[in-house]
């Protein structure tokens, strides 16, 4: 029904406790958990001041494995042997042992030194000149292969990404963007386990029946298999303007309202409280392939933003 407070206390209890669970949090700040991140450091404490790992890790718990240096380590300054590395994710400590990226990143974001060094110092470590942090293929914060990132290059997936990139380098060596995005979904979808798995009808990811979209199939189960079964192309390749067209006219597709060229939308240059806007194809472009949420939420300042970019007014 709704993942209400008492859902989230038990979650803490039963995922984000113990020693050596990252999700327990950092043995150096003080938490309403039990356990911490590092197990060595956590029992050690733990065998001192049972009620870290029975009650809580409080203020007590934090001090004591920040004295613990033989078990615990230290916080340390920056470029310090037991730190981290700069260019992972690393929940249980701050900082990290390059000390002139430690230094860089910091500056920007004090909270990768004083408490954890997370996605984000991650991410500033990757964007640093002081940092020899390189976003390749298969990295874990390259991105996702499916999605345009444009900011970064490369994606989380080893294989899709060198078969894209030994294709078109650019997705390597400048940005991931929305060509990169709608290879990987055309040479990376083959099988459940494949960076791109193909989208089924009905499933939550698909998108609506009523828009085109990159990926195949939508999410009305219905009204995506009677267009299918019309028009096979709908659910193997992509579910362009033809599906979409097919859509409006089947009796059983949700497709009755406002949809991509209404002349009641509103303009695709003027941002306004409900979805889609009165240009058909340029409606289609953006909700398919870099915003759905104009089609499906609001045609906000975002959109109205792509709409110069991809339209012609």
């Amino acid at each position: 029904n709704g993942w209400d407070g008492y859902c989230v206390s038990f979650a803490l209890q039963r995922c984000a406790s113990g020693c050596g669970n990252v999700e327990s949090g950092s043995c150096f700040i003080p938490h309403i958990t039990t356990g911490c991140a590092d197990a060595r450091c956590c029992v050690s404490i733990c065998s001192k001041m049972p009620i870290c790992c029975g009650v809580s890790w409080d203020s007590n718990c934090s001090d004591l494995a920040q004295a613990d240096t033989e078990n615990c380590g230290s916080l340390l300054e920056c470029g310090g042997e037991m730190a981290g590395d700069c260019c992972s994710i690393h929940l249980d400590s701050p900082k990290c042992r390059d000390a002139g990226c430690c230094d860089s990143v910091c500056s920007i974001e004090s909270s990768c030194c004083d408490f954890y060094w997370d996605a984000y110092c991650v991410e500033l470590a990757l964007e640093s000149v002081e940092c020899s942090c390189v976003k390749s293929c298969g990295y874990l914060c390259s991105g996702d292969c499916c999605t345009a990132h444009p900011s970064t290059t490369s994606c989380n997936d080893v294989k899709c990404c060198e078969l894209i990139c030994a294709d078109q380098p650019y997705c390597c060596e400048f940005a991931w963007d929305m060509g990169c995005a709608a290879a990987a979904r055309a040479f990376c979808n083959v099988g459940p386990d494949s960076a791109c798995p193909p989208i089924g009808c009905g499933e939550v990811l698909a998108g609506s029946c009523c828009v085109q979209h990159t990926g195949p199939s939508c999410r009305d189960a219905k009204c995506c298999e009677a267009v299918c079964a019309t028009d096979p192309f709908c659910c193997t390749a992509q579910w362009d303007g033809a599906c979409a067209q097919l859509a409006s006219k089947e009796s059983g597709c949700p497709c009755d309202g406002p949809s991509c060229g209404s002349a009641d939308t509103g303009s695709c240059f003027t941002a306004h409280q409900t979805p889609f806007c009165d240009q058909g194809n340029c409606c289609g472009i953006i909700c398919g392939k870099a915003a759905p949420e104009c089609c499906e939420i609001a045609w906000d300042a975002y959109c109205v933003k792509l709409a110069f970019i991809f339209c012609s007014q």
